[in-house]
C-alpha cells in the first residue's frame, strides 16, 4: 500500500512540473483504462445470457478488442508526441512515453484491486487478486511494446518514401520491406517456405538496415529485439541512402550552390 502512495506522490509531482511526455501519457492511459473497463462491464451481461460453454469464447472476444484498443491507443500517444515534439522526437522519449503509461495503467490497476479487496471481494483472498494483476500488468508490457515497435516499423517506411500504412497489411508489408532493402520482390513468396523463410527474412532486414547505413550487427537487433533497435531507426538521424535527400536536411552550402546556380 505505502508504495502505491509513494507511487502516487511521484505522478502529482511529474503532473505539477508539466512534464509534456507525462502529460500525454496520462491523457491516453486515462483514456485506455476507462475504455478497459467500460469493456469489461459490457461483457457480463453477454455472459449472463449465453450458455456456460460460450462464456470462454465472449471472454476471449472482449480479451482481443481490449488488446487491439490498447495498441491502438498508445500508437496514437505517439502520434500525438510526435506532433508535438517535431524534430526532437526521438527514439528514448517514445520509451519514456511508453514507461509513463505503464506506470500510471499498474498504479490504477493496483489501486482499484486493493479497494476491491477491501470492500467487495475479500473472499477472492489477496494472493489470487495480486496474480490477476501481475499478468495484467505484463499484458500491458506486451501490448505496449508491440505498439512502439509497430509505430517504429511505420516511421521507418514513411522515412524510405513509403506509407506508413503499408506495415499494417499482411504480405504487402513485406514487398515494400524487399523495395526498401533494394530486394527482388518476388521474394515474399519464399517467406511461405518452412525454414528457407527465416533465412530469407534476415536477408531482407540486413537490406533494410543496410539501406539506412547501418551494420550487422544493427540487424542483429533489428531481428533479435525489433521493439527496440525499430523506433530507433524510425527516428533516427540515418539517411535514407536510396532515396532523395530531405530538403531540410540540406547543408547550408549546397543550398547556396544550387541558388547560384540558376
Amino acid at each position: 500500500m505505502k508504495i502505491i502512495v509513494s507511487s502516487w506522490r511521484l505522478i502529482a509531482k511529474y503532473f505539477a512540473m508539466k512534464n509534456q511526455v507525462f502529460l500525454i501519457a496520462l491523457k491516453w492511459a486515462v483514456i485506455n483504462f476507462i475504455l478497459g473497463w467500460a469493456i469489461s462491464f459490457a461483457s457480463r451481461p453477454l455472459m449472463n445470457l449465453i450458455p456456460e460453454y460460450g462464456v470462454q469464447m465472449i471472454n476471449f472476444i472482449f480479451m482481443a478488442i481490449h488488446s487491439i484498443l490498447t495498441i491502438a491507443i498508445a500508437v496514437l500517444a505517439l502520434r500525438e508526441l510526435e506532433q508535438k515534439a517535431g524534430t526532437e522526437m526521438s527514439a528514448g522519449k517514445a520509451f519514456e512515453l511508453m514507461g509513463y503509461m505503464l506506470l500510471i495503467l499498474a498504479l490504477a490497476g493496483g489501486t482499484v484491486m486493493l479497494v476491491q479487496y477491501q470492500f467487495l471481494f475479500r473472499e477472492w483472498g489477496l494472493n489470487s487478486m495480486m496474480t490477476s494483476w501481475v499478468v495484467s500488468l505484463g499484458q500491458r508490457i506486451l501490448f505496449l511494446l508491440i505498439a512502439v515497435g509497430m509505430y517504429g516499423v511505420w516511421r521507418t517506411f514513411t522515412r524510405a518514401g513509403k506509407p506508413g500504412w503499408a506495415c499494417l497489411v499482411p504480405v504487402y508489408n513485406q514487398i515494400v520491406q524487399c523495395e526498401i532493402g533494394r530486394k527482388p520482390a518476388w521474394w515474399v513468396v519464399l517467406l511461405f517456405i518452412p525454414v528457407v523463410n527465416i533465412v530469407v527474412s534476415i536477408m531482407i532486414i540486413n537490406g533494410i538496415s543496410k539501406a539506412f547505413g547501418k551494420d550487422e550487427g544493427f540487424t542483429a537487433g533489428l531481428v533479435l529485439l525489433p521493439f527496440i533497435f525499430y523506433p530507433m531507426l524510425g527516428f533516427g538521424k540515418d539517411r535514407y541512402l536510396y532515396g532523395p535527400e530531405p530538403a531540410e536536411d540540406r547543408s547550408i552550402e549546397s543550398m547556396i550552390e544550387d541558388h547560384l546556380l540558376e
